[in-house]
């Protein structure tokens, strides 16, 4: 079956997949009789995002299914894939974007975590199907991919934590802005919120408690923090492994606020430094404005 007619089916296939659901689809090749089955991805999160976490075997794939409803970003932890459109294999900590249904192959044992973003026009049809009435337009190109030694590195909270943003608006970020953060053990963030952004962190490594509106939540690798908007959430370090996280902002905007620090260029991934800033100076404080719960005051707390 060609690459059209393989787009054709699956699309026939996506106006059969009810409304609402709350599993983005994801179709897996079949492997080998003797190689074990991979599970189903299990996605966590919310409304606007959802992430997952998948392994693949050297020579199989999967198909990811973007749309007018919604972008599919893949981040590569480990090991070796290859994006259909694309020649050059990702790296870890190479990201893509795509916007419609795309093969994604590994070319050796490989850890992705896959993060689902949905727009809010389409309603609960977004969760379900390739387009709905209302979803932003797709832009014409389907891959963008994201190299990311080729990023700035932005420094902020007192040089304690280092952000490279993957996708925002300038790189065609149509529904979510995605950044990865590396930050020291001892890294705490105040009580702060996002007036119009939900945002959601999937942790890599790290721990410590966090507070989302009256919601109290223990992170560590693997769980998933969903922020909805306009929900006053932070951070208390548990201060004895680096923090390394994939954020997202749904939609794009706070993560520009990360390029107020200074920035730098770092020859080395936070994959290969242990979740640490690369380098040894200080970053300025970034401050934003937030709203306290009974009084309305607005306090300034470090980002």
């Amino acid at each position: 079956m060609n690459r059209p007619q393989r787009l054709l089916l699956l699309s026939l296939l996506a106006s059969l997949t009810a409304c609402g659901s709350t599993t983005a689809p994801v179709e897996v090749a079949p492997l080998p009789a003797d190689v074990p089955q991979p599970q189903a991805l299990a996605m966590e999160g919310g409304d606007r995002v959802t992430f997952a976490r998948t392994q693949l075997a050297e020579g199989t794939s999967m198909t990811l299914r973007g749309g007018a409803c919604r972008d599919v970003f893949v981040f590569l932890e480990s090991g070796s894939v290859v994006v259909e459109g694309e020649e050059r294999p990702l790296r870890p900590d190479d990201a893509a974007r795509l916007t419609e249904v795309t093969e994604v192959r590994a070319l050796a044992p490989s850890d992705l975590v896959i993060a689902y973003v949905f727009d809010p026009a389409g309603g609960t049809a977004a969760r379900g199907a390739l387009s709905a009435p209302g979803c932003t337009a797709l832009p014409t190109d389907n891959l963008v991919r994201c190299d990311f030694g080729a990023l700035e590195e932005h420094r902020v909270a007192e040089g304690k934590l280092a952000v490279r943003i993957l996708f925002d608006a300038d790189n065609g970020a149509r529904l979510g802005a995605l950044s990865l953060l590396a930050g020291a053990p001892d890294l705490a963030v105040g009580s702060h919120a996002h007036e119009s952004s939900v945002e959601a962190l999937y942790i890599l490594s790290g721990s410590g408690e966090m507070t989302i509106g009256d919601r109290q939540l223990t992170i560590g690798p693997g769980v998933v923090a969903y922020v909805p908007e306009n929900t006053l959430h932070d951070l208390r370090p548990a201060g004895t492994t680096p923090l390394r996280a994939i954020q997202i902002y749904a939609g794009p905007g706070p993560e520009q606020r990360f390029r107020a620090g200074p920035t730098v260029v770092a020859p080395s991934s936070p994959a290969e430094t242990g979740g640490a800033p690369s380098s040894s100076f200080g970053a300025q404080q970034h401050v934003e404005t937030s709203v306290t719960g009974d009084e309305g005051a607005e306090e300034e707390v470090a980002q």
